[in-house]
């Protein structure tokens, strides 16, 4: 996994998959998602054309997940706005996904 600072969107990025024709990395990660994130709002749109791109909150950190033909599947967040103790259950989180969006681990019940 990859992560970088956009200092086009001000956000910091995670790269969970750079192949932005492979939407079933996409659906993988919502799946992780939906697995391990109860009772926070969310809210996921796919398009079979462009991907997919949507939000979820947890913990009180929105993190926004997208899935476009050129940049592959990826979260972002508002680094600024967050703790080191939050940047460090995000990056958890981004990796526990890529790992799941890779085979390396299967969604926690």
């Amino acid at each position: 996994m990859r992560e970088y600072y956009s200092t086009y969107s001000k956000e910091l990025v995670f790269i969970l998959d750079e192949d932005g024709d492979n939407y079933s990395s996409f659906d993988k990660a919502i799946e992780y998602i939906d697995k391990n994130t109860h009772n926070t709002s969310r809210d996921f749109k796919h398009d079979f054309i462009d991907g997919g791109n949507g939000f979820f909150i947890i913990d009180g950190i929105t993190i926004k997940i997208s899935c476009t033909n050129w940049d592959g599947t990826e979260l972002r967040i508002e680094k600024d706005l967050l703790s080191e103790s939050d940047l460090f259950k995000v990056r958890k989180l981004a990796l526990e996904i890529y790992n799941f969006i890779h085979n390396n681990s299967s969604p926690q019940d």
